[in-house]
């Protein structure tokens, strides 16, 4: 296990979380009205960024891809549950939480995979692009 490419992941999915975090308050309070719903919104950036940080990680994992992915997926489900107990801490942990770190697992270790395969296609340019003649 690469531990570099784990913190590259974590790192990706913080920023990425970060600008969400700031677009989506800036909505709120340039846009608010009473029925606005921002559960969909905080659902997708919590995916998008589980899945572009799972994807930094497959990129620079040597081997076993879908194994930094998955941990991604695990640290980042795992510190967002924490960080909720830590802001509400009469919430109880049920089927939904459990749900929440496993389709975070899946995804990141598919995102996993996906980040080396692309790594792999950007050698593959390389290493043919020279072959190809330019006019």
């Amino acid at each position: 296990m690469n531990w570099r490419a784990v913190l590259r992941g974590l790192g990706v999915s913080a920023i990425l979380s970060s600008l969400g975090l700031v677009v989506g308050a800036w909505w709120v309070l340039t846009l608010w009205e009473p029925e606005m719903y921002l559960a969909g919104y905080l659902k997708f950036l919590y995916f998008f960024t589980v899945w572009a940080g799972a994807m930094a990680a497959g990129r620079r994992a040597p081997r076993l891809p879908w194994r930094h992915g998955a941990a991604i997926g695990g640290i980042y489900s795992c510190l967002l549950l924490f960080l909720k107990w830590l802001l509400v801490p009469t919430l109880d942990f049920d089927l939904s939480s459990g749900a929440l770190v496993l389709n975070s697992l899946l995804m990141g270790s598919f995102a996993g995979v996906v980040g080396q395969n692309l790594r792999r296609a950007k050698r593959r340019r390389q290493k043919l692009l020279p072959s190809v003649q330019k006019f």
